[in-house]
C-alpha cells in the first residue's frame, strides 16, 4: 500500500517525533528548580575547555547551565542571573564578580584557578545544605570611638553564638577589621582575630582582642567590623549573619612632644696644654649639645657635666651650663663648654657624662644622659714613690726664699714637684712647681722662691 516515497516520509516522521519527546523528557527532568546538589562533585576541573578563552562557550550548554546555577547560589555574592545555559555578557560578568570576591583575576574566562575555586565554592555550599551550623555575633564593645590617634592600643569585644546540632567543638575565630564602610570586603585591614570553643552544649563566649590604627591611616570616619567565622572553615546556614560592627573616628596625628637627649656623638673633651696622653694633674674642658628628637621645639635647657675616674664607681657634677634659645624640633642646640676640671685619681679609663634638664621636655628619660671616655697615661714611675716628711710644712712669705726638704723613697731625677700653698686670707689653693736643688733616692730639696 505504501511505495517507498511513503515509506521514507513516515520513517522521518517518527525519528522527528523521538527527537521531541526526548526533548520534551529533558525538559520535564528540569521542571524543579535547580540547586547545587544537582551539579556532580568536582564538576568544573574536569572540563578543561569551559569557556577558558579557547573554545566558544555556547557550544558548552551543561557547563555554562551549573555555572550560572552555582553563580546564583553563592550565598557570598549577590548574583541573579538568567540559567538558561548560553554564554553572554550577563554570565561573563557574574563570573568576573565571582573571581574578584575570591582573589582571582577578573577576567571573565573559566580557566583553571577560577575552575578550581568553583568547585571549593560547590562543596561548601553542599555542606551548608546537609548541615544547621551557624555563628553570630552581639554585644559589640569598644572602649573608645572617637579621637583615635594612630598605633593607640584598643580592647575591642563581641559576644559570639552557635546556632546549630554539633556534640563536637567547633573551633570558631572571629576577626576584627578595620573598614571603611559597614561591609567587609577585599580591601579592609585585618587588626586581629579571637577563638571561641562551641558546641551544641556550649553555645556562647566572648571574644576579645587588643587592636591598634595602623600608623599611615588618615584622619576620618571607620569602622571596626567584628565577623564571626572570618577564616570560612564552616559551611553556615546563614552567611549574612556573620558582621556587626562599631564606628570609630580617627584622629589627625598629633606631633610627638619636644624631646632632649644628648648623644655622645655630640660630646667633645678638649685637653689645653696636653701635648699626647693625658696625664693625673692635666685639665681638661668639655663641649657638648643637645639634641631635640620630637617634633615640637623645646624651650630653655641646662648642661650638667659630670665625671669620674677609673677609681671610682659613681659621677660627680662640676659645672652646669645654661641655654636661653632653646632648641627647634628635629635640631640640635648650641654648643656649650664646661669650666676647666683637673684630672684627679690614677692612670686608666675615666669618664665625664652630660646631662640635659628642660621642663618642657615630655619624652623618655633614657636618652636624656650620654657618656664619653678618654684614656689618662699611668706614671709607672711614680709608683714606688713614698713621701715620709716634709720639713717645713709651713712658711711665712716674708722668709722667701727658703728651701724645704722632702724625705721617702723611690726618688728619681727628672721627677717634678708640685706643691700647693695657701694662706689664712684665702680657702683657694694654688698649685706651683719649686725648683729642685737636689735629689737622691730619699731626699729632695726644692727651693721655694
Amino acid at each position: 500500500m505504501f511505495d517507498k516515497q511513503m515509506k521514507f516520509s513516515v520513517s522521518s516522521l517518527v525519528k522527528k517525533m523521538a527527537l521531541i519527546i526526548c526533548l520534551l523528557g529533558s525538559v520535564q527532568l528540569f521542571a524543579d528548580p535547580l540547586t547545587v546538589n544537582d551539579i556532580a562533585d568536582n564538576y568544573f576541573s574536569s572540563h578543561s575547555d569551559m569557556c577558558d578563552n579557547t573554545s566558544l562557550c555556547p557550544n558548552n550548554y551543561y557547563d555554562i547551565l551549573w555555572l550560572q546555577v552555582l553563580l546564583n547560589a553563592d550565598d557570598q555574592l549577590n548574583i541573579n542571573i538568567s540559567e538558561d545555559g548560553y554564554w553572554g555578557n550577563n554570565t561573563k560578568n557574574a563570573v568576573k564578580s565571582f573571581q574578584s570576591h575570591y582573589g582571582l583575576t577578573s577576567d571573565g574566562w573559566a580557566g583553571s584557578g577560577t575552575r578550581s575555586k568553583l568547585d571549593i565554592v560547590l562543596a561548601r555550599l553542599k555542606a551548608a545544605t546537609a548541615s544547621n551550623d551557624d555563628f553570630y555575633l552581639s554585644n559589640t564593645y569598644i572602649n573608645q570611638s572617637g579621637g583615635i590617634e594612630t598605633g593607640t592600643n584598643l580592647t575591642v569585644r563581641v559576644k559570639q553564638h552557635y546556632s546549630g546540632d554539633s556534640t563536637t567543638t567547633l573551633n570558631s575565630y572571629v576577626g576584627f577589621y578595620l573598614s571603611t564602610d559597614k561591609q567587609l570586603s577585599s580591601d579592609d585591614t585585618l587588626l586581629g582575630d579571637d577563638r571561641s570553643t562551641l558546641s551544641a552544649s556550649d553555645r556562647d563566649d566572648i571574644n576579645t582582642d587588643t587592636i591598634s590604627i595602623p600608623n599611615g591611616t588618615s584622619a576620618g570616619t571607620y569602622y571596626i567590623l567584628y565577623v564571626a567565622d572570618y577564616k570560612k572553615q564552616f559551611a553556615e546556614t546563614n552567611e549574612n549573619n556573620n558582621v556587626e560592627y562599631e564606628q570609630i573616628t580617627v584622629a589627625e596625628p598629633q606631633a610627638t612632644p619636644a624631646d632632649l637627649s644628648v648623644r655622645s656623638q655630640d660630646i667633645s673633651i678638649y685637653f689645653p696644654s696636653v701635648s699626647g696622653t693625658p696625664k693625673v694633674g692635666d685639665e681638661f674642658y668639655v663641649k657638648a649639645k643637645a639634641y631635640n628628637n620630637g617634633e615640637t621645639d623645646a624651650g630653655h635647657y641646662q648642661l650638667r657635666f659630670s665625671y669620674k675616674n677609673s677609681s671610682t664607681s659613681s659621677f660627680s657634677s662640676f659645672d652646669g651650663e645654661y641655654d636661653g634659645s632653646g632648641v627647634d624640633a628635629g635640631q640640635v642646640g648650641r654648643v656649650l663648654q664646661s669650666k676647666n676640671k683637673e684630672i684627679d685619681g690614677v692612670g686608666g679609663t675615666h669618664q665625664v657624662q652630660v646631662c640635659v634638664y628642660n621642663t618642657s621636655d615630655n619624652g623618655p628619660t633614657g636618652n636624656d644622659c650620654a657618656t664619653k671616655s678618654f684614656t689618662v697615661a699611668s706614671d709607672s714611675s711614680n709608683s714606688n714613690v713614698k713621701i715620709t716628711s716634709v720639713n717645713p710644712t709651713k712658711i711665712r712669705s716674708s722668709l722667701y726664699p727658703q728651701t724645704i726638704t722632702i724625705e721617702g723613697e723611690g726618688f728619681t731625677s727628672g721627677m717634678i714637684v708640685e706643691a700647693s700653698i695657701y694662706g689664712d686670707f684665702t680657702t683657694q689653693s694654688y698649685i706651683y712647681k719649686p725648683s729642685i736643688t737636689s735629689i737622691t733616692n730619699s731626699q729632695i730639696t726644692v727651693k721655694d722662691t
